[in-house]
């Protein structure tokens, strides 16, 4: 597998924890990618750094990344890193997230679930 610094990446670890992070650096000599860990079934490496076989990783797809969740984590690295441009990108593409979501949910609970007729009545009282 060809993961590069940056890459969102996947996989599990020898002891077969499920991490998910990006690539913080990479070893071509020895097959290593240093992953910086930003979720897992095993809550104690997460946010840690830890060192996998690149064999051991898979790319994550882009689309992973439209919903509420990995975005606040994403949030999270922006603030940690320091990069302001990519904080307030995230932050304007949560809030875009949120507003799709509360319009959804608006539409749903302003369904009128009464059976009307053509006139638009229900007959119900």
């Amino acid at each position: 597998m060809n993961v590069g610094i940056g890459d969102w990446v996947r996989g599990r670890t020898e002891a077969g924890e499920l991490i998910y992070g990006y690539v913080e650096s990479v070893d071509l000599y020895q097959g290593i990618a240093e992953v910086y860990v930003m979720g897992s079934d095993h809550e104690e490496v997460v946010g840690k750094r830890i060192a996998l076989p690149r064999h051991m990783l898979r790319e994550m797809p882009v689309n992973t990344f439209d919903t509420e969740q990995p975005i606040k984590q994403l949030i999270d690295v922006a603030l940690f890193s320091g990069d302001e441009a990519w904080f307030m990108e995230l932050t304007e593409k949560l809030v875009s997230i949120q507003k799709s979501a509360n319009a959804r949910q608006s539409d749903i609970s302003n369904l009128n679930m009464k059976p009307n007729n053509r006139f638009g009545l229900s007959g119900l009282k």
